[in-house]
């Protein structure tokens, strides 16, 4: 995957950039800070357990695999040259369906539409491998609420609940023209 930029409602353009120009441990750290304030939150310590090993796989994983078609579904944003968040997706059900993976803007850039433009992107990409159908999972834990919206107001429906590791998840969809 190339680096692709937009800009953003102030002009400051935002890069997504492919993994290849990041070293491992980059999602990782991206994922921790971005839910450092949901660990704080979480009362049991096998629950925060979780999510770490799940956020130390998910890096291991995409960086084993940078230089392949499957890196070519992680990308880190950057906003000046400085990563502020990241977004992945799982293309294994298209042509029909496809899914989006971790997605996540560091706290001190959320409020600002990051969140919606890398959203944008994932969708974007999934236009040109001829995805009809896209799903997202969150949680309904409070921490959330932001991305439930984020995806609601992008045209996603909510189509399911069903029981998570700390709170219900909720299942959204997109339909694409």
């Amino acid at each position: 995957m190339q680096a692709s930029q937009i800009n953003e409602s102030g002009g400051q353009p935002l890069q997504f950039r492919p993994l290849s120009a990041f070293q491992a441990g980059t999602i990782h750290d991206l994922l921790s800070e971005c839910y450092a304030s949901l660990l704080a939150d979480l009362s049991e310590p096998e629950h925060r357990a979780i999510l770490q090993r799940q956020w130390q796989e998910t890096d291991q994983f995409a960086f084993a695999m940078k230089d392949t078609p499957v890196g070519d579904c992680f990308f880190i944003t950057c906003r000046q040259d400085v990563p502020i968040g990241m977004g992945s997706f799982d293309p294994r059900s298209l042509p029909g369906s496809a899914s989006i993976g971790q997605n996540c803007v560091l706290p001190a850039y959320r409020g600002k539409g990051y969140g919606k433009f890398q959203l944008r992107h994932i969708l974007a990409l999934l236009r040109l491998r001829h995805a009809s159908k896209i799903i997202v999972v969150t949680s309904a834990h409070p921490f959330f609420l932001p991305a439930q919206r984020m995806y609601q107001s992008c045209g996603f429906q909510e189509t399911c609940r069903f029981p998570g590791v700390f709170a219900e998840c909720i299942q959204y969809e997109l339909t694409l023209a």
